[in-house]
């Protein structure tokens, strides 16, 4: 039989493994990485997860 060993590293992001799933839902949730990033730019909040924009 044979086994995939695959080996994942979580990122870390200021001494805080990021949860990858959480940044997904929060940028899609905004809108998309355009939108979350553009000149208005979310990334703080998108990062936290916190306040919501309209």
């Amino acid at each position: 039989m044979l086994q995939w060993e695959t080996k994942f590293m979580i990122p870390i992001l200021g001494a805080e493994e990021l949860d990858l799933h959480k940044l997904f839902v929060e940028v899609t949730s905004r809108g998309g990485l355009e939108r979350s990033t553009g000149v208005h730019c979310a990334c703080l909040e998108v990062i936290s997860g916190s306040a919501r924009s309209t």
